[in-house]
């Protein structure tokens, strides 16, 4: 997936090595927030850890089972939208946060669809999923601005401040993404 310059201008590219002292900052600016519905948030930490998270996913993008991208605006970090890949069952689940002064602009949303045209489009899924806590009203709404159908409730899935959180399971089908791209 090509980096994609959103129409804020904040981009959405590959992590690089380097990116590691900005990604560590953002995480660090809005650890408290962000932990109530990250579960790498706690084990994300150090210098180390973050340099190792985009070692760990540049090997996985080799690989073709994940690929996690930063939104740049400009060095700093915004947030981050990712995914890993069932190669076997052609599904993909997707993820994605945001620094609180980013929160608003539909940097995520955005982000998703970007995420979204490039799994369905150049990839070949069949299958995307979000989860997303079910008392996370803002990831929850990506969802469903995009038609993703709620499937149910996945008890105690997340580990969020250490403790079990339910998780609302969303999907999104091919052909459903694909009768909403032609009736935009």
């Amino acid at each position: 997936m090509r980096p994609v310059t959103l129409s804020s201008g904040v981009v959405l590219r590959p992590y690089r090595v380097d990116d590691a002292p900005a990604l560590g900052a953002a995480v660090d600016r809005d650890r408290s927030r962000l932990g109530r519905w990250m579960p790498w948030v706690p084990h994300s930490t150090t210098p180390e850890s973050f340099v190792a998270f985009i070692t760990a996913a540049r090997r996985l993008e080799d690989d073709g089972t994940a690929f996690h991208r930063g939104l740049f605006d400009g060095a700093v970090v915004a947030g981050g939208c990712g995914t890993t890949v069932d190669l076997v069952n052609r599904e993909a689940e997707i993820g994605y946060w945001l620094g609180a002064v980013y929160e608003g602009r539909g940097l995520v949303t955005e982000a998703v669809g970007a995420m979204l045209g490039f799994l369905f489009d150049d990839y070949a899924v069949h299958r995307v999923v979000i989860r997303a806590a079910v008392t996370n009203v803002r990831s929850r709404a990506v969802a469903e601005r995009y038609g993703f159908i709620e499937e149910g409730v996945q008890r105690e899935a997340l580990i969020l401040d250490e403790v079990p959180t339910d998780a609302a399971m969303y999907s999104l089908l091919e052909d459903e993404w694909r009768r909403r791209r032609r009736s935009q």
